[in-house]
């Protein structure tokens, strides 16, 4: 699935100012992920970043409460290291 239309919790807006995390690695994280697993009602998308990191994105694919939007985005990590 293409993500194009995302919304952010507040929490995940506050992570992403607080980590320095641009829009563009968000989406990237989402459409070309390394690693997709579950965690309990969410998905979690991990991708490796040119600078050494990994951009973590815990989701909701689809949301019902927000018809038309491809995921919600409930938090954001940023960590030192690649995805394993």
């Amino acid at each position: 699935m293409k993500f194009e239309r995302i919304k952010l919790s507040n929490h995940a807006r506050k992570r992403m100012r607080q980590r320095n995390i641009p829009r563009g690695q968000i989406l990237r994280t989402l459409n070309e992920p390394e690693r997709v697993y579950p965690s309990g009602d969410t998905k979690v998308a991990e991708r490796s970043t040119d600078a050494g990191n990994v951009i973590r994105a815990i989701y909701v694919e689809r949301p019902e409460s927000y018809p038309g939007m491809d995921a919600f985005i409930v938090s954001l990590v940023r960590r030192s290291g690649r995805v394993e």
